[in-house]
């Protein structure tokens, strides 16, 4: 549709569609701001892969209380 336009009215359509239908330019700072954006995703996806690593490792109740406790001994003892 737009190329039978050009067709009928010409380069001055041309001319004035080229400001509507431009493909975006790639500039040095689009690009860099999407290398940080790629740069911010990797680091979000290690960071939940890490937060559930962690989580199916976490500590059972039992194993924080004979942690407490043990902490908790010790400083009995060195208070002694």
């Amino acid at each position: 549709m737009i190329a039978a336009v050009l067709r009928l009215v010409g380069n001055k359509a041309y001319f004035l569609l080229s400001f509507i239908f431009k493909p975006p330019r790639k500039e040095p700072r689009i690009m860099i701001a999407y290398g940080c954006l790629g740069i911010l995703f990797l680091f979000i996806i290690i960071k939940i892969a890490v937060y559930f690593n962690r989580q199916k490792h976490a500590p059972t109740h039992e194993d924080l209380d004979e942690t407490l406790l043990a902490i908790a001994n010790r400083r009995r003892d060195d208070a002694s």
